[in-house]
């Protein structure tokens, strides 16, 4: 440090009165900013004592064997007010934008399926891709009857007799018009009671 100095010295006075003034402006600001730090921050004051058996303890009261920590205030997040919060914004589709259904098939039950159920319950699931629009709507038809109609991919069919059904499903828009149609056979057996 001095072979530096004696340097700047040697080379020319100025820039060792620039120096020392530059290194007393840093100083200076350090100590400004930290005090700064400091107000805004206030660090707490915990007291750490060494028992007689070794083991380390932490207090907010001073004992005559306690030694004085300064702990900085731990960093946190600001909690989020329910009321002031917002949802992200909802995509919707406009006729624009939606090229119409890429398909719809019905998953239950499957097409030549045959099952046993005693109270006739049959249980159907649709899928269609991309998702249903809210203007538009299913209608279910078991054996060319309609017994169901509305915005529900899952549905229970009204009791259903034991034999071999045939089960459509017709996707129609808002104006009634078909956009798409799926068709399911299946057989459904009940158990008899024998004499």
């Amino acid at each position: 440090m001095f072979s530096s100095l004696y340097f700047f010295k040697k080379g020319s006075t100025i820039s060792l009165t620039l120096l020392c003034s530059s290194l007393v402006t840093l100083v200076t600001l350090s100590s400004n900013i930290f005090a700064d730090q400091l107000e805004a921050e206030p660090l707490t004051k915990v007291y750490k004592a060494i028992n007689a058996d070794g083991s380390v303890s932490f207090s907010d009261q001073p004992n005559a064997k306690s030694e004085t920590l300064l702990v900085p205030p731990v960093p946190t997040v600001p909690a989020i007010d329910p009321k002031t919060a917002t949802s992200a914004p909802k995509i919707q589709s406009s006729d624009n934008e939606f090229e119409g259904y890429t398909s719809m098939s019905i998953l239950a039950p499957a097409n030549e399926s045959a099952f046993y159920s005693a109270a006739g319950e049959v249980d159907v699931i649709v899928d269609v891709k991309p998702a249903l629009l809210k203007e538009d709507k299913l209608e279910f038809y078991l054996d060319n009857q309609l017994v169901k109609t509305g915005r529900q991919l899952q549905v229970r069919l009204p009791p259903v007799n034991r034999g071999t059904h045939q089960l459509k499903v017709k996707l129609l828009s808002s104006d009634g018009k078909l956009l798409k149609e799926s068709v399911s056979s299946f057989t459904v057996h009940k158990p008899s009671i024998r004499n």
